[in-house]
C-alpha cells in the first residue's frame, strides 16, 4: 500500500467541492510555502512542469450569471510535510489525471475531490485506487443557502478542520497552532454573523410583537425570556473565554 495519506472530498455536482479545496489551499498557503501551483482551464488537466504564480484568491469565471471556481492543483509544504491538492473530480478523466499525477510526485498527503454518486464514472474510477492508499472520504452536500463563497467557507470550516487535523504534522506545536487558527477563524465568523443579525434587529427597533390572544402573548414572553437568557449566557462565556482567547491569539 502506498504510504501517501489520501483525503477525498466527495459530493454531487455543484456542491462546492472545488471551492472547499480552494479554501484548504488558501489556508495552507498562509502556513507554509507553495512549491507548485497550476489552474486548469477549459477542462484540461495537463500538469506542465513549470508552476504558475500561486494564487492569493480563488480563480473564478462566470457561467449563467453564477460565479464558479476553476479547478486547480497545488503542492504546499507545511512544517516539512508536502501536501498535494487536486480539485477536479467529477469525471473519470479528472480522477485518472489526479492519481496519475500523484504517482509522479513525492508527497506525504494528497487532498482530492470526487463525485459521490456510485454510478458516476468518477466514483467507479476512484474505487480502483481505494485498495492502494490509506484513504479517507469527506462528504459535502448541496445547500440552497450557500449562495456565496463566504457562506460556503463558513459552512465548511468544520470539514476543513477535520481534514487539517488528520494531516499528520510532526511538529506538535505547529499542528496545535494550525488547529487553533482554524477554530478561532470559525468562532470569528460565527460571531460576525451574530453581530450582523443583532445589528439588523437594532435597525428595526422599536418593534412590537402583536399577539392576537393570551396564548400567543405568553408564547412571545417565554421566547423573549429564552433569548435574553441565551444572550446572558453568551456574555458570561465571553467574559470567561476572554483571557484564553487572548492567550491563543498572542
Amino acid at each position: 500500500m502506498n504510504k501517501t495519506a489520501v483525503h477525498i472530498i466527495t459530493g454531487n455536482g455543484d456542491t462546492g467541492k472545488t471551492t472547499t479545496a480552494w479554501f484548504i489551499y488558501l489556508f495552507l498557503k498562509t502556513k507554509g510555502e507553495v512549491e507548485y501551483f497550476r489552474v486548469f482551464y477549459n477542462g484540461n488537466y495537463d500538469i506542465l512542469p513549470e508552476s504558475m504564480t500561486p494564487a492569493d484568491e480563488i480563480d473564478s469565471y462566470e457561467q449563467d450569471g453564477i460565479k464558479r471556481a476553476h479547478d486547480f492543483c497545488a503542492i504546499v509544504v507545511v512544517a516539512g510535510i508536502r501536501i498535494a491538492i487536486f480539485s477536479a473530480g467529477d469525471n473519470v478523466q479528472a480522477i485518472q489525471a489526479a492519481f496519475g499525477w500523484l504517482i509522479k510526485i513525492d508527497v506525504h498527503v494528497f487532498i482530492g475531490c470526487c463525485h459521490s454518486n456510485w454510478n458516476s464514472s468518477a466514483r467507479i474510477e476512484l474505487s480502483k485506487y481505494e485498495s492502494q492508499y490509506k484513504m479517507r472520504l469527506y462528504r459535502v452536500y448541496w445547500n440552497p443557502e450557500l449562495i456565496t463563497w463566504e457562506k460556503i467557507r463558513i459552512n465548511r470550516i468544520q470539514l476543513i478542520t477535520g481534514i487539517i487535523e488528520n494531516i499528520l504534522i510532526p511538529n506538535t506545536e505547529e499542528r496545535e497552532n494550525i488547529k487553533r487558527n482554524i477554530r478561532l477563524d470559525y468562532i470569528e465568523h460565527c460571531l460576525s454573523d451574530l453581530i450582523a443579525y443583532m445589528n439588523s434587529i437594532k435597525e428595526q427597533m422599536p418593534y412590537e410583537l402583536p399577539a392576537t390572544n393570551d396564548a400567543e402573548s405568553l408564547h412571545f414572553e417565554l421566547q423573549e425570556q429564552r433569548v435574553l437568557s441565551q444572550l446572558e449566557e453568551l456574555n458570561d462565556l465571553m467574559n470567561e473565554l476572554r483571557p484564553h482567547l487572548k492567550y491563543y491569539i498572542i
